[in-house]
């Protein structure tokens, strides 16, 4: 999702030059980057863990939160870049949105179960 909402920050233009070059857009796609970023550091540093560390079950109860949230924040910004398209059916930037609140709902139980063991 936030790959599209970069290329599309880049295509899109208004008022002469592309909506990539406001600063605004270009804060709000720089957090979301480092968002996911930092998700995608957490959970490759939980999977690099041995099970035997005593703080595994709040790290995987934590990295869940972290990395939902950020997939939420990236999908979310693809979204308002868009702008109206990326509400409409023929356009995909919702479905990343709702794939994650999908996904979210499916893996918090597992993440809770695995903390919890």
């Amino acid at each position: 999702a936030l790959d599209l909402a970069i290329a599309y920050a880049r295509e899109r233009r208004q008022f002469g030059r592309a909506i990539g070059e406001f600063q605004a857009v270009k804060h709000a796609l720089a957090d979301a980057w480092v968002a996911v970023d930092n998700g995608r550091y957490a959970l490759l540093t939980l999977m690099a863990m041995s099970d035997a560390d005593a703080g595994m079950p709040f790290l995987i109860s934590r990295c869940d939160r972290l990395v939902s949230e950020s997939c939420r924040q990236a999908a979310r910004l693809a979204i308002q870049v868009h702008g109206g398209i990326g509400f409409a059916w023929e356009h995909d930037a919702h479905i990343y949105l709702k794939r994650i609140y999908k996904l979210a709902a499916k893996l918090r139980p597992l993440a809770h179960t695995l903390g919890a063991a």
